[in-house]
């Protein structure tokens, strides 16, 4: 699993997330992973709604859509490889 301290340090590695403001990492990609699993309708305004019900935090719709970057991606990717290799470490 994925500890809120590990998510925060890959966004601000990443250059995603400069400041912890409105839109907390590790909520946001919890929101990613878990609203792609659950909703039949995977647009971002359904994540943005699943977002703001999930923290209580209402954003503006390109407070959300602006996270959506490059930067976004890397940290992902970063995240990825750390499960990867504890799933790894767990069977391998």
């Amino acid at each position: 699993m994925l500890s809120d301290k590990l998510i925060r340090e890959a966004a601000t590695e990443t250059g995603w997330v400069q400041h912890f403001r409105k839109i907390m990492p590790e909520a946001f990609v919890w929101t990613l992973a878990l609203g792609f699993a659950a909703n039949t309708e995977r647009t971002i305004a359904t994540l943005r709604r699943a977002f703001e019900k999930a923290t209580g935090v209402k954003l503006v719709p390109s407070a959300f859509y602006d996270r959506f970057t490059g930067s976004l991606v890397a940290c992902l990717s970063r995240l990825v490889v750390v499960l990867i290799d504890r799933i790894m470490d767990l069977f391998g």
